[in-house]
């Protein structure tokens, strides 16, 4: 929506009541925001698919495990990500009406997105649990690094497991923001 368009449609608002929500200007911002994290994600995703590579090169079949699983857990994220993002259509926010929209889409991008990071990583915590004994058969003090690794693999667990949670906290007050944006529009018949 251009400049001018947005003051013909405040130019609509000019007999309603209590304050202007300034919808246009938050929805462009979580735009912004979106494309910036999607870039941070796809660097993320090729560092770690460059990084996944260097187990290959082990001839122990233990550490090559490690490798396929590092190669599951980029294509169950990256797959999770791409069949999420679909939704959230970034075009659709020129009027006041779209901005709510796609605010309320992008956290429901947020909320599936959290339960996508709880269930990968909980699956690639799970493996690590199997496999990483065995990798640290060898070693000279495998019990060692075992008790430095679980409880390190624990709290990663802990933190993911509960992402739906507190993203769901972080995202209560935007929640209500967005309802008295919607209550303020149909009140005023915008």
């Amino acid at each position: 929506m251009t400049d001018v368009e947005w003051k013909s449609w405040q130019s609509t608002w000019a007999g309603a009541t209590g304050p202007l929500p300034d919808v246009r200007a938050r929805a462009q911002r979580e735009v912004r925001l979106h494309r910036l994290a999607s870039v941070v994600f796809f660097l993320l995703v090729a560092i770690a698919v460059a990084a996944s590579s260097v187990p290959f090169t082990d001839r122990s079949s233990a550490v090559r495990s490690i490798g396929w699983i590092f190669i599951a857990f980029i294509a169950a994220m990256s797959i999770g990500y791409f069949f999420i993002r679909r939704g959230i259509d970034l075009t659709r926010n020129g009027n006041p009406r779209d901005a709510l929209g796609f605010l309320e889409r992008r956290l429901r991008f947020e909320r599936a997105t959290a339960h996508l990071v709880r269930w990968a990583y909980a699956g690639l915590c799970v493996a690590f649990v199997f496999v990483f004994p065995h990798v640290v058969a060898g070693h000279s003090a495998p019990r060692l690094e075992m008790a430095i690794s679980f409880p390190l693999m624990f709290v990663l667990f802990v933190v993911t497991f509960s992402a739906p949670w507190w993203v769901a906290r972080r995202n209560r007050r935007h929640e209500e923001e967005i309802g008295h944006w919607r209550q303020w529009m149909d009140e005023q018949h915008l």
